[in-house]
């Protein structure tokens, strides 16, 4: 009878883990794909009990009776370490996306290509810094500008920047200063 339970709701479980797994997919849905990973935890659980009873039923069969009762303390530390790896998994995705970093590397060396095309514009650059924190890019630059520049045309150079950027970087959030030169 336990073998029989543990099969149909190891059954269950995978359809429900399936289920949940592509709704997350395709909503993009966080609290979705977790979900699913703990119902694809209670299904790895249910087939290790299955599995175990199995074992000891025909352990037990054969004559094994003095192995048994090491049956389950076995299947219980296989699982454990099977289920461990996709919580830690998840846990390390989420906090590189709380922790404020520098951007990868590509990205970083885009904004300064696209950076020194514009420093051409100004008398220079004063600063330039980027960060990431999540799936969104920071980007602060402060060009050097003769004083006689109208704002107009500042305007205009950091609008043009931020596009070009946002070319490359979606999700992007700039601050352009200028600085008069001395």
């Amino acid at each position: 009878m336990p073998v029989v339970a543990t099969f149909i709701s190891s059954i269950i479980g995978g359809s429900i883990t399936i289920y949940l797994k592509r709704l997350g997919e395709q909503t993009n849905s966080i609290m979705l794909k977790t979900t699913a990973l703990h119902w694809r935890a209670d299904t790895i659980l249910s087939v290790g009990i299955c599995l175990g009873f199995i074992v000891g039923l025909i352990l037990q069969r054969l004559g094994y009776i003095k192995i048994t009762p090491y049956v389950d303390p076995g299947m219980a530390i296989i699982l454990a370490l099977m289920l461990m790896w996709p919580p830690i998994k998840t846990v390390m995705h989420n906090v590189f996306e709380l922790l404020d970093i520098i951007p990868a590397k590509d990205i970083h060396n885009k904004v300064k290509v696209i950076i020194e095309r514009y420093k051409s514009q100004s008398l220079g650059l004063e600063r330039l810094r980027a960060r990431k924190a999540g799936e969104k890019v920071f980007v602060d630059v402060c060009f050097m500008v003769d004083k006689s520049l109208p704002i107009l045309e500042a305007e205009k150079l950091a609008a043009s920047l931020e596009k070009d950027l946002r070319v490359h970087i979606s999700s992007l959030d700039i601050m352009v200063n200028f600085k008069p030169a001395r």
